[in-house]
């Protein structure tokens, strides 16, 4: 788990999950314009559930972005698991007007959570990505790697790219790519690093940079 964790869910108890959300939009829009719109990969940024069940959030976040021109479509929108949503119908609606003004959406966390099916269910994301705690029982037993190995396939399916969590080894990453993960995500990429200055080694993908809270360390590979 991240360690902003109780920090996310913090703002999310007091009600300042929108207001957090936004300000993290802001700062990758920023960092966006600050390198031209030339970041590979573009940036991932968080969404809490909180926060697309607000129709007041929904709204602003739609406006700051549609500013940003055409730096949107270099935003990923990763929805969270922290807090449920109670009305998948509603919020299946929002995430296709956030597809339809050219974001990409990815689902996070899968599996980390007793709502994920449902939510794979009633929303059309872009990526899903499957929990760390799966990918580090890679090759612990049959049962594990079956598991592990039918949320792929679930996921592809259903259209949807999918990302592993803590890639930590070159085998973990061979065995993923070879059962059809599209992406990696962990430090056999690259350690948290300041700003957007990351550079994948040599012969791996090019990350998705995801834009921080504060105390948050997760870098994409």
């Amino acid at each position: 788990a991240s360690p902003a964790g109780p920090t996310i869910a913090f703002a999310e108890q007091i009600g300042l999950a929108p207001d957090l959300d936004l300000l993290v939009c802001r700062k990758a829009l920023d960092a966006l314009a600050s390198h031209h719109g030339r970041v590979a990969g573009g940036i991932a940024v968080n969404m809490s559930a909180e926060s697309l069940g607000s129709d007041v959030f929904v709204e602003a976040y739609r406006r700051l972005t549609l500013e940003g021109g055409d730096l949107r479509r270099q935003l990923l929108i990763e929805i969270t698991e922290s807090s449920s949503i109670p009305d998948l119908a509603r919020a299946a609606r929002v995430i296709a007007r956030f597809r339809d003004d050219g974001h990409l959406v990815c689902l996070d966390d899968f599996g980390a959570g007793a709502a994920s099916f449902p939510y794979l269910q009633a929303l059309e994301v872009d990526f899903v990505k499957i929990d760390g705690t799966y990918v580090q029982r890679l090759g612990r037993g049959e049962r594990d790697d079956a598991i592990l190995r039918s949320m792929v396939k679930l996921c592809r399916d259903l259209g949807a790219k999918v990302v592993a969590e803590r890639v930590e080894s070159e085998a973990q990453a061979t065995q993923l790519a070879a059962w059809g993960f599209d992406l990696g995500q962990g430090y056999l990429f690259g350690r948290p690093a300041a700003g957007l200055d990351y550079v994948p080694q040599r012969g791996t993908p090019r990350p998705t940079r995801k834009a921080s809270r504060q105390g948050e360390r997760e870098s994409w590979g």
